[in-house]
């Protein structure tokens, strides 16, 4: 069983990656309602 720290930086990275997939795609400049969060 997974530790609270261990699911979190599993979930951070994860999102990271995804983030990076993203920002590969097309962007849509003022399209997007989200805040960026990527860095």
């Amino acid at each position: 069983m997974k530790t609270i720290s261990d699911m979190i930086l599993y979930i951070f990275l994860n999102y990271h990656i995804i983030c990076v997939f993203s920002a590969a795609q097309i962007q849509f400049p003022a399209k997007s309602d989200r805040p960026n969060l990527c860095f």
